[in-house]
């Protein structure tokens, strides 16, 4: 946890600053580098090749960025001067919410360490599934670092979350699951142009336990500030249980595609999102 340690003894800004110049200085010697900028290339036909590198550079420093934040996270989640919500779309939210709780989908895109944010600063309660670090000690680290961000409790991915997360939805509850990475096991829709392998679980949370979708995103703005957009989502109800699971999960999909249209720079290009 060397790094850790060098990070925490910067001021915010420049930890964040500083890993974002390491990532773009090194990143581009990976080989998710070269993908990153196939996928790109492939998402925007329209767009240059010089157009595309400077996304997938950009997107280095995102991530570079989000790093260094995530040491951060409970010092960050305090200074609510750092983020920005429009107001009228979280009370709509928060009204439907807290009547019989529901689901959030968001991307990775700004900083999505922060997504349960907005829960948080309008008493959501709201609990969520995150990839389980090999490392244990790291893995208490890092879930430490958001549990109050996730006040319902954060779930290892596997069969035990989808239980979980189940059970929070029924009890009233509310979920927060991260849906644009790529799931064999999914159901292949829309995705820039192409079909991708997609998780149908919050679609399927929404439509059997009948609550409300949400779509929400989090911008990164200059100086270590943040955006948060929320979006209702229909949810297809019909006779058809399997047609109304794939008809959602292909919305979820169009809205991220449409978020990540206004904001190239601030997703994660370089995983394999189409392939089977």
């Amino acid at each position: 946890m060397l790094v850790r340690l060098l990070l925490v003894a910067m001021p915010l800004e420049v930890a964040s600053g500083f890993m974002g110049k390491i990532w773009r200085l090194v990143a581009p010697r990976l080989k998710r580098h070269n993908r990153a900028i196939a996928n790109i290339m492939s998402a925007f036909p329209e767009k240059t090749t010089n157009e595309c590198e400077r996304h997938v550079m950009d997107m280095w420093e995102n991530l570079g960025r989000t790093f260094a934040e995530g040491f951060f996270l409970n010092k960050l989640i305090a200074q609510h001067e750092r983020f920005e919500i429009n107001i009228e779309e979280m009370q709509a939210a928060s009204r439907k919410l807290k009547i019989k709780g529901g689901v959030f989908v968001s991307c990775h895109s700004g900083n999505w360490e922060l997504i349960g944010y907005p829960g948080l600063v309008h008493d959501i309660e709201l609990g969520g599934v995150y990839q389980k670090i090999k490392n244990p000690l790291v893995d208490d680290y890092f879930v430490h670092q958001r549990k109050n961000l996730w006040p319902v409790g954060l779930h290892a991915k596997g069969q035990q979350a989808a239980r979980a997360l189940l059970k929070i939805v029924k009890t009233g509850k509310c979920v927060g699951i991260l849906a644009d990475l790529r799931d064999l096991r999914g159901i292949e829709v829309p995705f820039f142009h192409r079909g991708a392998p997609s998780n149908p679980f919050p679609a399927m949370l929404a439509r059997t336990q009948n609550v409300p979708l949400f779509a929400a995103r989090c911008v990164r703005l200059p100086g270590v500030r943040f955006r948060f957009d929320i979006i209702e989502l229909p949810v297809a109800q019909t006779d058809d249980r399997k047609r109304d699971i794939e008809t959602t999960t292909a919305t979820i999909q169009k809205q991220i595609e449409t978020w990540i249209r206004e904001e190239p720079d601030q997703w994660m290009w370089g995983h394999r999102r189409w392939s089977r």
